[in-house]
């Protein structure tokens, strides 16, 4: 029976990818799914969104693609960019091949653009954000 929606999946597969001690020298405060209060500086933040491109397959209905979107946020501590930018380089490189996505099969991945953010409140904390926008095709299996 195919799956209501890839996102739990996609998740964890992103997850994983990132919440490697070669990803976690460059974000020390860790990567998450939601804000914590206390965090330690550079974290990165991920979201998940499904778009369902309807029956693409080999024969039409049997299966679904699914474009997801993936945004990545580092936040710093108000200062240069430098360390911003070196760990999303970092978390776009162990993105560059797809994640594998647990009862999916994730056939491509696109990373369409980086947005610096200066200066927001996180948890009362004066940040900076480098937001990067991504997209990633997944299959039912």
């Amino acid at each position: 029976m195919a799956a209501y929606s890839a996102l739990p999946a996609v998740s964890a597969a992103v997850f994983a990818a990132l919440n490697v001690s070669a990803y976690l020298t460059f974000s020390p405060g860790g990567v998450r799914d939601d804000v914590v209060l206390g965090t330690a500086y550079p974290f990165t933040l991920y979201s998940v969104i499904e778009h369902n491109l309807g029956g693409l397959g080999t024969r039409a209905g049997t299966t679904r693609t699914l474009e997801i979107d993936l945004r990545l946020h580092v936040f710093t501590q108000q200062g240069g960019w430098s360390r911003a930018h070196t760990a999303m380089a970092k978390a776009i490189e162990l993105l560059r091949t797809p994640p594998a996505v647990t009862g999916f099969g994730s056939w491509a991945i696109v990373h369409d653009e980086t947005i610096p953010l200066r200066s927001e409140v996180v948890s009362g904390v004066v940040v900076n954000e480098l937001v990067a926008n991504m997209r990633l095709w997944v299959t039912e299996a």
